[in-house]
């Protein structure tokens, strides 16, 4: 069996001689720093780069999007984890507003602007178009079928999956993905109590362009569509499970779905403790829920125990492996392990990254244990 058998025997809950996993990183700058540069060729790097890793799943989308250079070379390197932490992914258009050594701004072009601090690296949502029911009617979505937004996607899965590895496209979310490019946080969730009716509009016009967008990348023959909702907090749910029900829910079904209808299947990522809308999550069809972070309340155990048999848990080992002793990251990995791979449906991975401080013999160690760890006996 290849990986990409591996994974889909894990996603049938097949239990396998290897335990899927996905190392990725908080930032692009611990990329760069511990993993190396193999090849000028972009494709041929990323699976150079697969193959030290020993990752599963990779990236398929156009990284030929942008008008920075920093963006499209920071997308290549980021297939390997899947995330593209830095541009946000999706397929929309982004223009440079100003560009130094240290930071970027850029503007996607339905409106929105991000800053990005190169090193250390965060991002600010610093622009957003929708303040009032108005700016709403000035906006003009783009065209989700422009086949210049899909650019080398059909040859990257192509060249990908005969290679052996999982593939994923990722698209915009929808609750997220309002606050990330389109209305502020704070006035949408406030919206979404007091002026129903505009909330919905700003949603469901989102949710139509996104849910096109998945429609091309499966057309082209993608394995899974990956979409970030961000839902909750360490405490709980940033919403009601019933607004999430009112205003999410039936996008992300009818998301499901689609991506079902090719054959294919959904990848959610949410932070948070969101065990309030499992039942829902479940309901709808998502197929793989990432990460399951230990600091957000998401206990693993129980989450397989209830659910185990209807979704893919992908993730479980903690944000603060940078902190923890050769001994105790040993223990944690193994009991992540434990835990979560009986009967399949889990994939190993860290809910916050590869943190861009670990060194890279600690690095080394965790690469080592990683593979030695998810291998059956």
């Amino acid at each position: 069996m290849n990986k990409r058998d591996i994974v889909l025997a894990t996603l049938k809950h097949k239990e396998t001689e290897i335990i899927p996993g996905q190392v990725n990183f908080f930032s692009i700058n611990g990329l760069k720093k511990l993993v190396p540069v193999f090849s000028s060729e972009p494709r041929e790097n990323a699976l150079k780069r697969l193959e030290f890793l020993d990752n599963f799943f990779v990236e398929v989308g156009s990284a030929k999007l942008h008008q920075s250079n920093f963006l499209r070379e920071t997308d290549e390197l980021e297939r390997v984890t899947f995330f593209r932490g830095v541009s946000g992914g999706g397929v929309l258009y982004t223009k440079t507003i100003k560009e130094t050594e240290k930071e970027l701004i850029f503007e996607f072009e339905t409106g929105g602007r991000w800053r990005i601090n190169k090193n250390p690296f965060w991002r600010d949502y610093i622009y957003h178009p929708i303040k009032t029911p108005e700016d709403l009617e000035k906006i003009k979505m783009p065209d989700p079928d422009d086949p210049r937004r899909y650019e080398g996607v059909r040859e990257n899965i192509e060249y990908f999956k005969e290679k052996g590895y999982f593939t994923s496209a990722e698209i915009n979310g929808f609750f997220s993905g309002v606050w990330y490019r389109y209305q502020n946080m704070q006035d949408f969730m406030i919206n979404m109590v007091t002026d129903e009716e505009f909330a919905k509009k700003v949603v469901d016009m989102i949710g139509s362009f996104n849910l096109e967008t998945a429609r091309n990348f499966l057309e082209r023959g993608v394995d899974s569509i990956l979409f970030c909702d961000d839902l909750g907090s360490n405490m709980g749910m940033l919403i009601s499970p019933e607004l999430y029900e009112k205003f999410f829910y039936p996008w992300h079904k009818k998301l499901a779905d689609l991506c079902h209808e090719y054959g294919a299947y959904l990848n959610m990522h949410s932070h948070g403790n969101i065990n309030k809308i499992m039942p829902l999550l479940v309901k709808a069809g998502i197929d793989i829920l990432n990460p399951v972070g230990p600091s957000d309340n998401m206990n693993l155990g129980e989450l397989k125990e209830k659910y185990g048999d209807k979704i893919t848990f992908m993730g479980g080992v903690s944000k603060f492996i940078g902190k923890m002793s050769r001994e105790e990251l040993k223990m944690h990995i193994k009991k992540v392990i434990d835990n979560g791979s009986p009967g399949g449906g889990f994939i190993l991975m860290s809910e916050g990254g590869i943190p861009d401080n670990m060194n890279e013999d600690d690095f080394k160690f965790y690469l080592e244990i990683n593979r030695r760890y998810r291998k059956r006996k």
